[in-house]
């Protein structure tokens, strides 16, 4: 999360600056007190980046002893680096020079006597607040551009460049550098979540967070890169239930790039082999996944309700009775609601790629009181939750998730979330029998009414 203004850590920490236009990470530190917040003493480059868009501050682990700070810093370092992204702050060997034999002749751009090889195209163009170089010469495989923060300094790095390549010399970064056909692996991403058909809304909001991390050509896509990603991802401390989302959602777009380009190469992102998320078992409070099947305790609702606002209270007991979603509850229409059949019309939320996925789920008599009441005379939305605009759908399901943790620590249960309530309808409809002692619903049925697509969602 983007730190704006200074804020007191404890001990030593890891911080990075990522652009404020995209997002990418171009410089790590460690520091004590307000160091991340300090603009003296950077590099120049450093400089040009936060001058050109600005930079956001992301302190990435605090309280560490320095030596941890070390340890961490020149970890993230190496796996960013592995990913081939920008960083100011690593210090890359001197450019190997490839010495190259030219039969062609020319004069040098700037008249003076030198050896006579073909011309280096130029020019230098303002874009922004920046100044953007092209070059352009036979000894080149294709054309580069250069970004400066002043005029001077791109024509002063196009009159060094010249002179090399005038003197047949190719430094080694331009000779080995990718086709220009060889696309960035964010671009690619783009053009996915922009032209891909019915990306889910989980994978678009993944794939988004994920562009600052991919600072690599499709390429240089290998299985060692693929390597490098997950051990990114786990310097973050990120659940393996999380890696192995971050690592789906990118598999899926390179699927995707191999069926439109017709490639025959493999994903390397399918290559990892099983359990590539997992901590090893000898690393000390590593993230591990973790399986909620909290219940209510006895006594523990009859504690919660009373402190509940009574729109709350009514979603709450709609919660535990029916196993609906907390999106899905508080969306609720009074047309939705059918007090002939007594059953409630969901619109389920989590169909295949974003798409509705309509249920019907009972009605128990222990609700239908409270449902003929409601709806008594009434259209429109059961509660003023929503205000009905998308865009505020995840800031309401926040906003009430957070109001529901509040009510029930004010109940003395610190351990109970609102979607727990969800685990303990399923176990009501599952345990739930007639007047005769018989089960009322099978597995399969109890999974259509909580809305999963198979039993696995069961065994857990």
């Amino acid at each position: 999360m983007a730190e704006a203004k200074f804020t007191p850590h404890a001990g030593y920490y890891v911080y990075t600056h990522r652009r404020a236009t995209t997002g990418e990470i171009f410089y790590v530190g460690k520091g004590v007190g307000g160091r991340a917040w300090e603009a003296q003493c950077r590099p120049q480059k450093w400089q040009d980046i936060a001058e050109a868009g600005g930079y956001e501050i992301h302190i990435e682990r605090s309280a560490l002893t320095e030596t941890e700070a070390f340890n961490l810093e020149k970890e993230l370092i190496s796996n960013l680096s592995k990913l081939n992204a920008p960083l100011v702050n690593v210090q890359h060997n001197p450019p190997r020079i490839l010495a190259v034999t030219v039969e062609n002749d020319s004069s040098f751009e700037d008249g003076k006597a030198q050896l006579k090889l073909p011309p280096m195209a130029t020019s230098v163009q303002r874009k922004g607040n920046r100044y953007q170089l092209r070059v352009q010469h036979r000894l080149l495989p294709r054309r580069f551009w250069f970004s400066f923060a002043t005029e001077e300094e791109a024509r002063a790095y196009g009159r060094q460049l010249a002179r090399l390549l005038d003197a047949g010399i190719v430094p080694s970064e331009f000779a080995n550098a990718p086709p220009a056909h060889d696309e960035h692996i964010g671009e690619i991403i783009q053009a996915y979540m922009d032209t891909a058909p019915g990306v889910a809304p989980s994978d678009a909001a993944q794939l988004k967070s994920m562009l600052s991390y991919t600072s690599v050509r499709w390429s240089q896509l290998t299985y060692q890169w693929a390597e490098a990603y997950v051990g990114l991802l786990k310097s973050r401390r990120l659940a393996p239930g999380t890696i192995r989302k971050c690592v789906g959602s990118l598999a899926r777009v390179v699927d995707w790039h191999l069926r439109r380009t017709g490639s025959d190469a493999s994903n390397s992102l399918r290559l990892l082999p099983k359990g590539y998320s997992n901590y090893a078992h000898d690393q000390e409070n590593a993230p591990r996944d973790t399986v909620r099947d909290r219940r209510l305790a006895p006594g523990e609702a009859d504690a919660i309700v009373p402190l509940l606002p009574e729109q709350m209270a009514q979603l709450f007991h709609v919660l535990v009775w029916t196993g609906l979603r907390l999106r899905e509850a508080y969306k609720l229409r009074v047309d939705q609601i059918d007090t002939q059949k007594w059953i409630i019309k969901v619109e389920g939320s989590k169909g295949a790629r974003g798409a509705l996925k309509p249920r019907a789920v009972p009605i128990v008599p222990e609700l239908r009181p409270m449902f003929a009441e409601m709806i008594k005379g009434r259209v429109g939305r059961l509660w003023g939750f929503w205000d009905g605009d998308p865009a505020t759908l995840d800031a309401c399901t926040a906003r009430l998730s957070y109001q529901f943790r509040h009510h029930f620590e004010r109940a003395g249960i610190t351990d109970l979330v609102a979607h727990d309530l969800r685990h303990e309808a399923c176990c009501r409809w599952v345990e739930r029998r007639d007047a005769k002692g018989r089960w009322v619903f099978s597995e399969i049925e109890v999974a259509r009414i909580m809305g999963w697509s198979s039993l696995r969602m069961m065994m857990r």
